[in-house]
């Protein structure tokens, strides 16, 4: 369970098989949350780029990468469906993280 405007992190740990240029990989970050009435809660394309970030160090990324968000308010219906992609932009490689959360509703 989670609470409104608390901060959620999703780490993924030892990514490999990114195709590494000059010792570094160019991923892109994909989030998307959706409640059960399938209205969108978050959804951003690539978080990376957002960020500014168009390459990571090799190592770095093999040691962990992570997405994170807030929601601030309880107007939403559970579960909330959580999608994470992580995707090489030099390659095919890519992991997909789905995991539902409940929102704890406000009395």
């Amino acid at each position: 369970n989670i609470d409104s405007n608390e901060t959620i992190y999703i780490i993924i740990k030892g990514l490999k098989g990114f195709k590494e240029v000059k010792g570094v990989v160019i991923p892109g970050l994909k989030l998307k949350i959706t409640d059960a009435s399938e209205t969108i809660v978050v959804e951003e394309d690539d978080l990376l780029t957002q960020y500014g970030i168009s390459e990571i160090f090799a190592s770095d990324m093999a040691e962990h990468a992570s997405g994170h968000f807030t929601i601030y308010t309880t107007d939403f219906k559970n579960p909330l469906q959580c999608e994470m992609i992580i995707w090489d932009q030099n390659s095919e490689a890519r992991i997909r993280v789905l995991t539902d959360l409940i929102l704890n509703q406000e009395d």
